[in-house]
């Protein structure tokens, strides 16, 4: 009988700290980076368009450089994804309340092959990028036969999911 109720016992600490485990892994992860499916190749955060399946596009800052990479759908982040447009605007939104406009343009890729106005690469500058840690941005781009909205946050990442 106390053999039967040690087993019970023991058992349900196995389950309480397998759940434990569990949630604490979850709480790591970086959006769009569930059961460690997304990867970011460039060390960047990736920010879903539309959703994560559609695909990213992935911002790393640097000094007052942004840079931005679209890449594939899903777990397919490692996979360039060329758009056809010559520069993306967007809206800045910071932590302080403030809103600055920034412009990316088109940087192509001399070894993918690639040239303006149908690249994967992105990138603009702006001196305001060299005093923040985090913001939040709203574009648009010509993405997979349509528009879609791009929603930027840094350095999260962005997934409405």
């Amino acid at each position: 009988m106390k053999k039967n109720i040690f087993i019970a016992v023991l058992t349900i600490v196995a389950v309480i700290l397998s759940i434990l485990l569990v949630m604490s892994k979850q709480k790591n992860q970086k959006s769009c980076e569930l059961e460690g499916k997304h990867k970011a190749y460039h060390e960047g955060s990736l920010n879903a368009i539309t959703q994560c399946e559609i695909g990213h596009f992935e911002v790393k800052v640097l000094d007052d450089k942004l840079d931005g990479w679209f890449v594939g759908g899903g777990s397919d982040t490692n996979r360039a994804v060329r758009v056809t447009v010559d520069k993306i605007e967007f809206s800045v939104f910071l932590p302080d309340g403030t809103i600055k406009e920034i412009v990316l343009f088109s940087s192509p890729l001399d070894l993918a092959g690639e040239k303006k106005g149908d690249c994967s690469h992105f990138e603009g500058g702006a001196d305001w990028l060299k005093d923040i840690k985090t913001f939040q941005a709203v574009g648009k781009i010509y993405f997979k036969e349509k528009w879609q909205p791009l929603i930027i946050q840094y350095p999260e990442g962005y997934d409405r999911d």
